[in-house]
């Protein structure tokens, strides 16, 4: 008779907990893999043993983190907010490691931003993969100026300096109330526009619940937006801001902030130099 041997692989003493944060409010969803839920000192893990997260590689040096993959079920939120066809405010995302049995022997694995959502990725059905990008992401940007006529500043930056904070403040933003949803389209309640400036609120944007959206064109109380509107605005409250086309015209006409205008080539002569026909 052959003897049989039974292997028995130890089953590591921690879980993860992964923790979703977004909105103005802002909204909380925390889960865990533990088979129950795990009460903790900022809040209550929520068991979800379908749950999984994994990352392609260990971190390293250079511009950008190796991202990590989490796998929920459709029904947890924010899965339903990043696999609709709407833009969503940004998700912040932590993902942990911890001892069930003594909570104190916990580590954060990594923190980031979700920028993408997959619904039944390789054919999991009813489950979501969010890709999670480090923060690095948020810190690449060009370090020089670009030398052409429109403003390298972003409208109410600290460099450009226009006051965006609410009317009722001094600033330029309104508070406004979303009547009408269609698509992309959406109709306002109410608004102040300045009598003459037919583009005012053109690239400009309107917030509601930390989600802005950028407005490409109005007439009157309609608004054409850049993207499709989450249905749940209708009847929401926001914030709206005007908008900047970043010529020198329009910082000065609108703004009267020409005086902080950064447009590194306002100077450049409408001809090339080197294209000229010579003299001789």
């Amino acid at each position: 008779m052959s003897a049989f041997a039974l292997d028995i692989a130890p089953v590591t003493k921690y879980v993860l907990l992964v923790t979703f944060k977004w909105g103005a409010t802002p909204t909380y969803t925390r889960y865990t893999t533990w088979d129950s839920d795990l009460v903790l000192s900022d809040g209550t893990f929520t068991s979800e043993i379908l749950m999984e997260a994994e990352t392609n590689g260990a971190q390293a040096g250079g511009v950008t983190d190796t991202p990590w993959n989490i796998r929920i079920p459709l029904t947890c939120d924010p899965a339903t907010l990043v696999s609709r066809p709407y833009p969503a405010a940004q998700i912040y995302c932590r993902i942990e490691e911890c001892n069930p049995i003594v909570p104190t022997e916990r580590r954060t694995l990594f923190y980031g931003v979700a920028s993408r959502g997959t619904q039944n990725k390789g054919g999991a059905k009813k489950l979501v993969q969010i890709e999670v990008a480090g923060i690095k992401q948020l810190l690449q940007f060009s370090s020089g100026i670009a030398a052409d006529q429109q403003c390298a500043w972003a409208l109410g930056d600290a460099n450009c300096c226009v006051n965006l904070g609410l009317s009722s403040a001094g600033g330029l933003a309104q508070t406004v109330t979303i009547s009408s949803l269609s698509g992309s389209v959406i109709g306002l309640s109410s608004i102040s526009t300045p009598v003459g400036d037919s583009t005012y609120w053109s690239f400009g944007s309107i917030t509601v619940d930390n989600l802005p959206i950028m407005i490409r064109s109005f007439a009157g109380l309609i608004f054409q937006m850049e993207e499709l509107v989450p249905p749940e605005w209708n009847g929401s409250t926001g914030v709206i801001v005007p908008g900047c086309d970043k010529f020198s015209l329009t910082c000065q006409d609108r703004f009267n902030n020409l005086e902080r205008f950064c447009g590194a080539g306002i100077a450049i002569p409408a001809y090339h130099p080197q294209l000229e026909t010579s003299a001789k």
